[in-house]
């Protein structure tokens, strides 16, 4: 496969596009893997419908796997078609045989499909084998980024910041190891990671719920019947969230979480009485 190094053009002899693809691409970016072809480009599917970018004559499309990301270049007369999509917002990888070609079928997190068809099998096959092997890995880096943010929020004290980071953390270990079917992604190590993140995050679900359990009370006992049910709920969504996530992995011990939320829900019904009342007599 080519590299950056060994393929500084990558778009070879033919005029495949406007510029060579390598001015499309990062200093320290390194080219994996290239898929080419001269009439149908590059084709996106979503809700809205199918949009086809196709090269003019004399053009031709490219597509550029890297270390990080896809770029599918389109060339035309009045200048190249540039669309690039990192490996963290990939969401599947596939490809669709027909009688004289294949394609490359990518499906992102915000539901779009990518489609580009070659006819060189054994290109598009290294193609996806990069991929499989890239995009758990850019998830894992990202996971570990999201982690730090997260280590980074505790010694700020920001409660809020450190659940959003949690949860990106999560979310990133757990796409890392199904958006590609491969059972060694999920090693011991990076298992060990995901249920430490996943035990943070349940710890600082249940935090921020009784912290503002703790401010609701007071409210209530305050008489601000109105500001102590807008704190109780907000504990709820937290109290829900740690439930969820003890129940679908291993940390947390969800029947305790949920005596907790129960007994909450029960605070929040008397609270609301109290507003109906208080609301009736204004």
């Amino acid at each position: 496969m080519p590299t950056a190094d060994s393929d500084p053009e990558i778009a070879g002899s033919d005029p495949l596009t406007e510029h060579p693809v390598r001015e499309y691409l990062g200093e320290d970016e390194r080219v994996r893997a290239t898929l080419t072809n001269t009439r149908v480009g590059v084709e996106r599917v979503d809700d809205d419908g199918t949009d086809r970018i196709e090269p003019d004559a004399d053009y031709g499309a490219v597509a550029v796997l890297t270390d990080r990301r896809a770029a599918f270049v389109v060339g035309t007369s009045g200048g190249d078609e540039v669309t690039s999509i990192p490996y963290v917002e990939f969401a599947n990888v596939d490809t669709r045989t027909e009688m004289l070609t294949r394609t490359l079928v990518v499906e992102t997190e915000v539901g779009a499909t990518w489609e580009f068809t070659v006819r060189e099998s054994d290109a598009l096959d290294d193609a996806v084998e990069h991929l499989r092997a890239a995009i758990p890995e850019q998830l894992l880096a990202r996971a570990r980024e999201h982690r730090d943010t997260a280590e980074a929020a505790v010694e700020d004290g920001d409660c809020q910041a450190r659940i959003d980071a949690l949860e990106a953390t999560v979310d990133a270990f757990r796409r890392a190891t199904t958006v590609v079917d491969d059972p060694d992604i999920a090693t011991v190590a990076t298992r060990d990671e995901a249920e430490s993140a996943i035990a943070d995050l349940v710890e600082a679900h249940l935090g921020r719920a009784r912290d503002c359990r703790s401010v609701g009370n007071w409210s209530a006992e305050a008489g601000d019947a109105a500001d102590a049910l807008d704190h109780f709920e907000d504990a709820c969504d937290c109290f829900e969230r740690a439930l969820e996530l003890a129940e679908r992995y291993p940390p947390g011990d969800a029947d305790a979480i949920a005596a907790e939320h129960e007994h909450l829900l029960e605070k929040c019904d008397s609270v609301k009485v109290s507003a109906s009342v208080s609301s009736a007599l204004d």
